[in-house]
């Protein structure tokens, strides 16, 4: 049973660590996206 817990939180912690990173990775393309079209901003 501990383990199988264990194994459990270990595979939602991957997950959302996967979901995250992706999230992240989606924001910066959009910021780069958006700093490539208006370059004079800061």
């Amino acid at each position: 049973m501990t383990i199988w817990l264990v194994k459990n939180l270990i595979l939602i912690q991957a997950i959302a660590f996967k979901k995250s990173a992706f999230f992240w990775g989606f924001n910066g393309v959009k910021r780069e996206r958006v700093i490539s079209k208006y370059p004079l901003l800061p």
